[in-house]
């Protein structure tokens, strides 16, 4: 059974914009994809990324799969999706991708009163546990505040986390008025602290606390275990990214180092969440266009 017999014999619903969508279920989104596809993207190696063994792009071709299952049939339900994988920034200062953006259209009961609002959403891969712990880092953190002042009228911000056991949780966050502002200030501010630095190195070290701070030693331990001093400059003209603000506020100087090797932020971990994003978007991107009529 493919997606096209569906289409020849399933009722089209119309959406909040004015378009038309095809509901689709698991079986039926499923045997419509092109997996090659989605396995080219899981394969592909982006500039500065380390290469997985083979074990490592299976496993993330079957978080794809379980992440999809779970999730996209309601999604097709529920979402007009307007961008995936979209490239954003907040003036000069800030950049990012935003993994999925859409509208609701308030077909699902938790969702009938967002019925038209835009929402953003992020997928995240973790090792650990989805418990509560995993949930309040997100729910507290700032990129959902960075990412909404780049769509002031974004209304909720959808984290969905995959652990490598399988195991799927999601976070929905209000957007608040006012974040717009207060999270303009948080870039100007860190834009300030490191203009501050500008001129000198090294930057401060923030010793022994940040040297493990993600339960394993920093790219840079030894560099500053034995106090080399290693010049260089950085482009600030680059926008800040939202894991550079977070190294910077770390660790000043791990994120100096970072910024001059090219490297630190995209260690084996950083590599299985990358091309989960791209296996993921692939089956989103292939799914929402074929569920409106190829379009």
């Amino acid at each position: 059974r493919g997606l096209q017999t569906g289409y020849s014999t399933g009722v089209r619903k119309r959406t909040a914009s004015g378009g038309f969508y095809m509901p689709l279920t698991w079986d039926e989104i499923f045997l419509s994809l092109d997996l090659d596809r989605v396995q080219s993207e899981i394969n592909a190696i982006e500039d500065g990324q380390p290469d997985m063994p083979d074990y490592e792009r299976q496993d993330v071709r079957e978080l794809v799969l379980v992440a999809a299952e779970r999730w996209l049939e309601q999604d097709l339900e529920e979402w007009d999706m307007e961008g995936i994988e979209e490239k954003v920034e907040v003036g000069t200062s800030f950049r990012a991708i935003v993994d999925f953006r859409g509208r609701h259209r308030g077909v699902q009961t938790a969702y009938k009163a967002y019925a038209g609002a835009v929402a953003l959403g992020d997928w995240k891969t973790t090792k650990g546990a989805l418990d509560a712990d995993w949930a309040a880092r997100y729910k507290y953190s700032w990129q959902w505040k960075l990412y909404a002042a780049a769509y002031p009228d974004a209304k909720l911000f959808h984290y969905r986390g995959i652990s490598r056991s399988g195991a799927t949780r999601e976070v929905v966050i209000e957007i608040p008025d006012g974040i717009v502002d207060e999270a303009r200030q948080y870039l100007k501010q860190v834009s300030d602290m490191r203009d501050s630095l500008r001129e000198t190195y090294p930057w401060p070290r923030k010793m022994p606390s940040s040297c493990r701070a993600y339960g394993r030693d920093c790219d840079f331990v030894d560099v500053c275990r034995e106090n080399q001093l290693i010049p260089g400059t950085i482009d600030f003209q680059k926008p800040l990214s939202y894991s550079g603000t977070e190294t910077f506020l770390l660790c000043p100087e791990k994120h100096r180092l970072t910024q001059i090797a090219g490297y630190g932020e995209d260690d084996e971990v950083l590599a299985f969440g990358k091309s989960f994003h791209r296996g993921i978007a692939e089956v989103y991107t292939q799914a929402f266009k074929l569920a409106n009529g190829g379009k």
